[in-house]
């Protein structure tokens, strides 16, 4: 807390006082006094103390504006400005401001009623599909949309300029009868081990869940001898794994489709 200004009068003691005109006294140690725009000082913002002079020996400024100020930080920041009642005030003893705040018990169990609740905005005929229905066609669109990340990955689809909209309709076709096959593949393969999950040996020697990924890098060995004029064209024998994953298929490479 700052110490009240003391002026030392010739021949009587000190005495708190507020700073006197044409005094030679030095203010003790403590905020600095306001300052008003002059020639030498042309940069300060001029200031005005309207406060009463026991606030000024404090050093404190007791207004409600500056606490409002902070309230509105606070809530915003925070995000609790629906959730708080708040009430300012001054302390008329001590002219500092006050402050008073409690939850608020309504706005609290309003915000409770709805959680976990949101809307799904969906073109569905009410006949086509009821509220559930909605909410796991909106829940499965994961099963879905994580193939797109097929077409940067396995199937490396780079990127080509096209001019005609015919020729885009056609590429994003072919496109997407790979990513069939591709996708077909995997659920055929899953299909016939269950109840099991994995595979031995499909990645790095290792069990492993199959992906179309997986799968097709581990028949990538898999090579055609072409046929010659004296001999017809012969697949090497597979691995076990490849034939597995064959049999899996119930796909005979010997055999035309």
């Amino acid at each position: 807390m700052r110490t009240p200004w003391s002026c030392a009068p010739a021949g009587g003691p000190k005495a708190p006082t507020a700073p006197c005109a044409g005094c030679s006294c030095t203010p003790p140690p403590g905020p600095a006094l306001p300052r008003s725009r002059g020639p030498g000082n042309s940069t300060a913002p001029a200031r005005t103390w309207t406060g009463s002079p026991a606030a000024w020996a404090a050093g404190t400024t007791p207004t409600k504006p500056p606490v409002r100020n902070r309230l509105a930080v606070i809530g915003k920041t925070r995000r609790v400005a629906d959730y708080l009642t708040t009430a300012t005030g001054t302390d008329p003893s001590t002219g500092k401001p006050t402050l008073q705040w409690a939850y608020d018990q309504v706005a609290l169990e309003a915000e409770s009623a709805t959680d976990g609740w949101y809307a799904l905005l969906t073109n569905l005929d009410p006949a086509e599909a009821d509220t559930a229905s909605v909410l796991l066609r909106f829940k499965g669109q994961e099963a879905s949309e994580r193939r797109y990340g097929n077409y940067k990955g396995p199937l490396a689809v780079a990127p080509m300029f096209l001019q005609h909209n015919r020729r885009i309709a056609a590429l994003i076709t072919v496109i997407c009868l790979a990513l069939l096959v591709f996708s077909l593949v995997e659920r055929q393969v899953r299909a016939q081990i269950a109840p099991a999950a994995k595979i031995p040996g499909l990645y790095a020697d290792r069990p492993a869940r199959p992906t179309g990924w997986l799968i097709f890098a581990a028949m990538a060995g898999l090579r055609l001898i072409s046929a010659a004029a004296d001999r017809p064209a012969v697949i090497p024998r597979p691995t076990p794994l490849q034939q597995r994953l064959l049999d899996l298929l119930d796909v005979d490479p010997l055999r035309p489709p």
